[in-house]
């Protein structure tokens, strides 16, 4: 039979358990933070240790050596069952751990008290360290099931391979056919002595190739999150297009009522001229008039078109500085029909300064609008018909509030609102609020929702107000 040099064996090992834990640490030391991976390291560290402790076995003359250098070697097994236990999100608890240890040294001292020479306490020992083993091949086991790892497999096969080994001893001590002396050489001694020096290199590869597949997945949770959150953003951009467009109809009445004085002043500018041509009636001067104002007429029409199709076309987010005063007018322009139809008198106090903030200006007059429609919504059936719409400065940011004279909000449709698809209006869709919300929160801002002292509802856009040294009016 080979003999091996047990005592040179186990100094291998313990140079190469300082080392595999310092470059495991090293290579994931971005993640060096995760409890699991410190007490991994940390046990591989005190296995060193304890190799070391054992190499001066016979020159160590302090008392309760034996327990000393053995409970260095539990602490290595109790470590790595709670790294993995920990990796499975099931740790053991402070006073499990403690009771563990106590456990232990009650029974060394137990067996070492009725019990006459190293055999007993070698076989408790290794029989702990059998059990203790073979824990960890389950855990390592449950961490390749649950995150189908074959460097969890991989780990599992070299803690398997130990537990044999171990549980081989155990017999072969039992039946007497392996030495007391651990130093000593035997098919055993040497067998656990070589697979001390091979077995934490596969543990380490195992170890390290868990921790690189939960980097992969993670970046590929994190791929794939960007991309749900890409679909949701346009998802959501869509919605409000849809939004937008369905407030179309009720901006026909605006349209048709804003295009009536413009095209009646085209038409009888243009009769007037088709006349005075036909029978020389006009001079220049005065043809060059009528045309300068079928040409206002025509400009009015186009701007007033322009405007309502750049509100309901889709178009991608644009951050820019923009005046919550200009979003607040451009709003209540595109909310007349609608306020003329219900028969609400809107009051509009406008804030003396700009309220300069960054976003997109469809979208914000889009917010606006959505609050206007529900507060002429709930005057409309009112007693007075008011509303008021102001913006005002609040600290760092701009408000935009409208109050109606309505009802108010009960306790239960103030819990739901911004909702989707909760509505109180019969015919309701229930996602301008919720499209509003989102829009808000987009833009850095929020939307609150109370009831006035007055009576009525009050809803109030609140978003930051730009630098000054960065908005329009501070840089000129």
């Amino acid at each position: 039979m080979l003999s091996l040099d047990i005592a040179t064996l186990r100094f291998v090992s313990a140079l190469e358990l300082l080392m595999l834990p310092t470059l495991l640490w090293a290579f994931l030391r971005p993640g060096a933070t995760m409890t699991a991976m410190r007490l991994w390291i940390a046990a591989g560290w005190a296995m060193a240790l304890g190799n070391l402790l054992l190499l001066q076995w016979n020159t160590l003359t302090f008392p309760g050596k034996d327990l000393m250098i053995r409970l260095v070697f539990f602490s290595f097994l109790v470590m790595r069952i709670q790294s993995l236990r920990l990796d499975l999100g099931a740790p053991l608890g402070k006073p499990v751990i403690g009771l563990g240890f106590l456990a232990f040294v009650g029974l060394h001292e137990t067996v070492r008290y009725l019990t006459t020479g190293p055999y007993a306490l070698l076989i408790m020992t290794s029989m702990v360290t059998t059990l203790l083993t073979a824990v960890l091949v389950w855990l390592a086991l449950c961490v390749s099931r649950r995150e189908q790892s074959h460097s969890a497999l991989w780990l599992a096969m070299g803690l398997a391979f130990y537990t044999v080994l171990f549980f081989s001893r155990v017999i072969a001590l039992i039946t007497g056919h392996a030495p007391a002396d651990q130093m000593a050489s035997s098919l055993i001694a040497d067998a656990i002595a070589l697979a001390i020096v091979l077995v934490p290199v596969v543990e380490h590869m195992g170890y390290l190739g868990i921790c690189i597949e939960r980097s992969r997945r993670a970046e590929s949770v994190a791929v794939r999150n960007l991309s749900e959150q890409a679909e949701i953003d346009a998802l959501r951009q869509q919605i409000a297009v849809l939004d937008r467009r369905r407030s179309l109809g009720e901006m026909a009445a605006l349209l048709g009522h804003e295009l009536k004085q413009p095209l009646t002043a085209v038409l009888s500018s243009a009769q007037a001229a088709q006349i005075g041509v036909r029978g020389d009636l006009l001079g220049r001067q005065q043809l060059d008039e009528l045309l300068n104002r079928i040409a206002e007429g025509a400009r009015r029409c186009n701007a007033l078109i322009e405007r309502i199709a750049t509100f309901v076309r889709p178009t991608t987010l644009v951050s820019q500085p923009v005046d919550l005063n200009e979003v607040l007018r451009e709003a209540v322009s595109l909310s007349e029909g609608k306020l003329r139809d219900a028969g609400v008198h809107i009051r509009v106090q406008a804030a003396l300064a700009s309220l300069w903030v960054n976003g997109d200006p469809i979208q914000l007059s889009q917010v606006v609008l959505n609050l206007i429609r529900n507060g002429i919504d709930a005057s409309a059936v009112a007693m007075d018909h008011q509303l008021l719409v102001t913006s005002s400065r609040e600290g760092e940011q701009g408000v935009i509030l409208v109050r109606d004279d309505g009802a108010g909000f009960t306790p239960e449709t103030m819990a739901q609102l911004g909702t989707p698809f909760f509505s109180t209006k019969p015919q309701g869709m229930g996602m301008g609020l919720a499209v509003s919300q989102s829009i808000a929160r987009q833009h850095g801002g929020s939307l609150r929702f109370s009831n006035a002292l007055q009576g009525g509802a009050r809803v109030e856009l609140r978003l930051p107000l730009m630098d000054s040294a960065k908005n329009p009016a501070g840089a000129s």
